[in-house]
């Protein structure tokens, strides 16, 4: 269904509030995924940037582009933020 080599299991993590309903969790292993509100919408992982594929609000697009910088993201259905997120 989703490229599992991007999911960590009970790996240790950070939360870092980055900006008004914009957090960030690390992961040990280098994974990062940004929350806006609490939606997971975005990720760094080993394969690359992620981000959704789903269009929520204004603010949301806005967090997801201000925490990719112009870095170029492949789309991923929200299903793989959801379940990324289930595992962690």
């Amino acid at each position: 269904m989703y490229d599992t080599k991007v999911l960590t299991k009970g790996a240790p993590m950070q939360l870092r509030p980055i900006a008004s309903n914009m957090t960030q969790l690390d992961l040990n292993d280098g994974t990062s995924v940004l929350f806006s509100y609490s939606t997971p919408v975005a990720c760094l992982t080993d394969n690359g940037y992620y981000r959704t594929a789903t269009k929520w609000s204004v603010t949301t697009s806005r967090n997801i582009n201000n925490w990719l910088g112009g870095v170029l993201a492949k789309e991923q259905p929200q299903g793989f933020f959801d379940q990324f997120c289930s595992l962690c």
